[in-house]
């Protein structure tokens, strides 16, 4: 489970959780907030409304495991085909590298340590 609005040293209090673009496009076809597919623990597809996937101009516009690939005329975040075998929820984890991974397991996968759980942007140490 999320702990999304437990303040302190090394928990993301929560607030800033809809920065990164605002919205997922959910595995049911629905659009949701970045808080509401965390607090629901909605399978995710993709960062962006749905039908409207996440425009970037590199990698690190994306989330870890994603790549900026070519769609149509833009670029668009895409998850990175992997061996692992990690459900698709949206509970997102702040790695040691510093990039926001999906959910705990998507940093694993990868071998990445989790720092915290939420968005690396949300780091409540970074001010300490």
């Amino acid at each position: 489970m999320l702990l999304l609005g437990a303040a302190g040293c090394g928990q993301s209090g929560g607030d800033s959780i809809d920065g990164i673009e605002g919205f997922v496009c959910g595995a049911d076809g629905q659009t949701y907030s970045v808080k509401e597919a965390a607090d629901g623990e909605h399978d995710v597809v993709h960062r962006g409304r749905c039908g409207a996937p996440m425009g970037c101009d590199s990698p690190a516009d994306c989330f870890a495991g994603d790549e900026c690939s070519p769609h149509g005329d833009a670029d668009v975040c895409v998850p990175i085909p992997n061996n692992c075998q990690c459900a698709g929820v949206f509970e997102p984890v702040c790695g040691a590298d510093g990039r926001t991974y999906i959910n705990a397991c998507e940093a694993r996968c990868v071998e990445v340590a989790v720092v915290f759980e939420g968005m690396c942007e949300d780091d409540p140490c970074a001010a300490i």
